[in-house]
C-alpha cells in the first residue's frame, strides 16, 4: 500500500492507474494563503486479493439480504392465506432449496466455486441487518398493500358481476315456484303409487286365499 503526503502545497500527481483494478485515486482541491487553488492528492493502491475478497463479501451480504427477503415472502403469504401442515412442510422445503440456489450462485458466480468462511459470515450478516432494519417495515407494508389490492379487486368483481347476479335473482322467483309445483306433483304421484301398490297387494292376497279355498 502506498500513500502520498497530502500536506505538500502545489503537489501534482501523474500516472496511469487504470491498469490496476484494485486502485483508489482521490484528489482534493483547496486554497492556499494567497487564494490560489492547489491540489493535494491521495493515492491508495490495494492488493488485488483484498479487493476481490471485499467484493465477494459484499455479494454475500446482498445474498443474505435476498435470503431474508425470500423468507419474508413466505411470512407474508402465511399472514394473508391460512396454511395447513402439509403446505408448511412444502414451503419449508422450497425455502431451503431457494437458499441453496442463492448461496450456490454467490459462490459459483463471484468466487469461482471456492467456498470461504467469510461468505457464510457475509450472508448471515446481510440477513441479520435486513431482519433488524427492514423486515418489519417491509412485511407490514406489503401485507397492507396486498390486503388493499385484494379489497379493491373484490369490489371491482362485485360491481362487474352485479348485472349477472341481478338476473339470477329475478329468474330465481319463477324457478322456485316451478320447483314447489314439481315437488307437490311428485308427492301426489308417489302417494297415488303407494295407494295403488297397497290395493294390488290386497287383491293379490284375496286371489291367493280364494285359490287355496278352491
Amino acid at each position: 500500500m502506498m500513500i502520498s503526503n497530502p500536506n505538500q502545497e502545489g503537489e501534482a500527481f501523474s500516472g496511469n492507474y487504470s491498469n490496476n483494478p484494485a486502485s483508489i485515486f482521490i484528489r482534493v482541491a483547496r486554497k492556499d494563503k494567497q487564494g490560489y487553488i492547489t491540489r493535494t492528492g491521495l493515492v491508495i493502491i490495494l492488493p488485488a486479493s483484498i479487493y476481490s475478497q471485499a467484493y465477494i463479501f459484499l455479494c454475500a451480504l446482498v445474498g443474505g439480504v435476498l435470503i431474508a427477503f425470500v423468507y419474508d415472502t413466505f411470512r407474508i403469504k402465511r399472514k394473508i392465506i391460512s396454511t395447513g401442515t402439509i403446505a408448511l412442510y412444502i414451503e419449508d422445503i422450497l425455502f431451503w432449496i431457494m437458499v441453496a440456489v442463492i448461496m450456490f450462485m454467490v459462490i459459483y458466480l463471484y468466487n469461482d466455486g471456492e467456498f470461504r468462511g467469510y461468505i457464510i459470515f457475509g450472508s448471515a450478516l446481510g440477513a441479520f441487518l435486513y431482519i433488524v432494519l427492514f423486515s418489519r417495515v417491509i412485511v407490514t407494508s406489503l401485507v397492507c398493500v396486498i390486503n388493499f389490492a385484494a379489497g379493491v379487486a373484490k369490489m371491482i368483481i362485485l360491481v362487474a358481476t352485479y348485472p349477472v347476479r341481478l338476473i339470477c335473482r329475478i329468474l330465481a322467483v319463477p324457478l322456485n315456484l316451478l320447483q314447489k309445483i314439481f315437488k307437490k306433483v311428485f308427492r301426489k304421484i308417489r302417494t297415488v303409487h303407494r295407494i295403488n301398490m297397497s290395493r294390488m297387494r290386497v287383491w293379490a292376497r284375496i286371489i291367493k286365499n280364494f285359490r287355496k279355498k278352491v
